[in-house]
């Protein structure tokens, strides 16, 4: 944990604090599940978008991002840090659930590029983390259980000796989005439709994704998306540039947006790398179907609540998944 603490220091220089923005991402089952407690049970992540990006950071992307169409957009870069947590359905178990997901954890840090248009949105994406006992889910979860939510109320997690190794974790993330079409009235009420594509590449994930998203309100922020706890999900943070209506001192939008995956790894359900562990049969394509709110208040300040409905995930699985995702950003 500390190296991943030090790597994200290191990226971060104090000389790009003073000004962006700061977006805060917590995900759970409580949330969409009445605190079902299984599968992607808790996701929290913390990612920081400066006003501009340091000197090393522009320099690495114009020598790895030379995609076409590269000098009329404009750079920002996120800096990330976060935890998720996986576990089976029945937490209270101690044994090895054979039929059911591996106990698993995921602590990391990530750096994203993305260089955008008006019409475009590029993402290159690094994420360095641990899996296993060394990324703290078991001692966060059972902390939460006992100190914060009380064992009277809740269930306590017991299975956490079958979680899967150690093993340190590298996905190397590409997408691209797409404003397909927008129109706007004024300053006023709007609608656009957001597609993306990408694919990641690592030992934690392996997958090409495609999908869209729609979104309709009263002054719609002029970015590409809603932001959710996830590889390249942070690019819908605005720095304090970049806001296309300064007189609108409150907006409010919704949205409804669908993802599909063809999962080649998932290391939460594939079991370790380079050791023995609990495994189970991984399914090859996984969806999600979102909807939610977002509300602006004084320009700076966004609020989003997401409900987010997932396919089955692997072939033992009885039940999709469902959990919300409630996101805070400050632009200063």
């Amino acid at each position: 944990m500390a190296l991943l603490v030090g790597f994200w220091l290191l990226l971060v220089q104090a000389d790009v604090l003073c000004a962006g923005s700061l977006v805060i991402n917590s995900e759970n089952d409580f949330f969409g599940s009445a605190g079902t407690d299984r599968y992607y049970t808790n996701g929290v992540k913390v990612t920081f978008i400066p006003e501009q990006p340091p000197s090393w950071a522009d320099r690495l992307g114009d020598k790895f991002c030379q995609w076409e169409g590269r000098s009329a957009a404009k750079r920002k870069v996120a800096f990330s840090f976060g935890q998720n947590i996986y576990t089976p359905r029945d937490i209270e178990r101690r044994d090895l659930i054979i039929d059911d997901r591996p106990y698993g954890g995921w602590l990391y840090a990530g750096v994203g590029m993305h260089d955008r248009t008006a019409r475009r949105l590029d993402t290159m994406e690094v994420i360095l983390g641990m899996v296993g006992p060394q990324s703290y889910a078991r001692e966060v979860q059972t902390w939460w259980h006992e100190q914060v939510i009380g064992l009277n109320n809740t269930r306590e997690p017991r299975g956490w000796d079958n979680q899967l190794a150690n093993e340190f974790g590298v996905v190397l993330l590409r997408e691209r989005k797409w404003r397909l079409y927008e129109h706007r009235w004024g300053n006023g009420f709007g609608i656009d439709c957001i597609t993306h594509l990408g694919a990641a590449f690592g030992n934690i994930h392996t997958y090409a994704n495609s999908g869209g998203e729609v979104r309709c309100g009263w002054g719609l922020p002029d970015d590409f998306g809603t932001s959710h706890s996830r590889p390249a999900g942070d690019a819908s943070g605005l720095t304090a540039s970049e806001w296309r209506y300064p007189d609108t001192p409150l907006a409010v939008h919704f949205f409804i947006r669908a993802d599909g995956r063809g999962v080649a790894r998932n290391i939460f359900l594939d079991g370790n790398t380079f050791a023995d562990s609990h495994s189970v049969d991984r399914k090859l394509l996984v969806g999600d179907l979102s909807a939610g709110l977002n509300l602006t208040i004084c320009r700076g300040v966004n609020l989003t609540y997401t409900h987010v409905y997932q396919t089955k995930e692997f072939d033992q699985q009885d039940l999709a998944h469902v959990y919300g995702s409630l996101s805070l950003s400050i632009t200063y």
